[in-house]
């Protein structure tokens, strides 16, 4: 929300606010205030100014309203990445295409248990999130190692995608790491 519209509904709020205080008075039974405002109103002037206020406030409250119901507008996620672009025309991969790419490599590194991918496409290459759950008996930075190296060759080899960055991120260490930590 931008400065301008947190302004407007500040001072939306704060003549509800009266409003409803006003209100409240009333039934209170203070009619004192009635009575200043019969006063008031009984110029012709001061009720043109009124009906001018009303109908700002009446704009503003359609406006906030309409501002409130409408929704934001968001790229839409990329569901297709570009391999190649030539003359004859393009190649695209899906992203769940390339997620079983991810896969098949990620089962020739032997001590992961699970793992859960995030693809995103940038105009460098892929930027591969690998998040994963890993046998606690082996060497953590060595096994990150071989989990980027066979999945960068598999993307580049197979897919023939341009891989910018693959990121591990080692969430558990398994059934082991879970008992140990009782």
């Amino acid at each position: 929300m931008t400065g301008i519209w947190r302004i407007v509904l500040f001072l939306y709020s704060l003549l509800l606010a009266a409003a409803g205080a006003l209100i409240l008075v009333f039934t209170m039974g203070r009619t004192d205030l009635m009575d200043y405002l019969a006063f008031f109103m009984s110029n012709s002037q001061n009720r043109m100014a009124i009906a001018g206020g009303a109908v700002v406030i009446l704009v503003v409250g359609i406006i906030t309203l309409v501002y409130s119901l409408k929704t934001e507008k968001t790229e839409p996620k990329a569901t297709t990445v570009i391999v190649t672009e030539g003359v004859n025309g393009q190649v695209s991969m899906t992203i769940p295409a390339i997620k079983v790419i991810i896969m098949k490599a990620v089962k020739k590194v032997e001590g992961i248990k699970e793992i859960k991918t995030t693809i995103t496409s940038k105009p460098e290459g892929l930027d591969v999130l690998l998040h994963t759950m890993i046998n606690p008996d082996y060497n953590v930075p060595e096994m990150s190692e071989r989990i980027q190296t066979a999945v960068r060759q598999q993307l580049e080899a197979v897919g023939g995608l341009k891989v910018f960055s693959i990121r591990v991120l080692v969430d558990d260490l398994g059934p082991s790491a879970k008992q140990a930590g009782r």
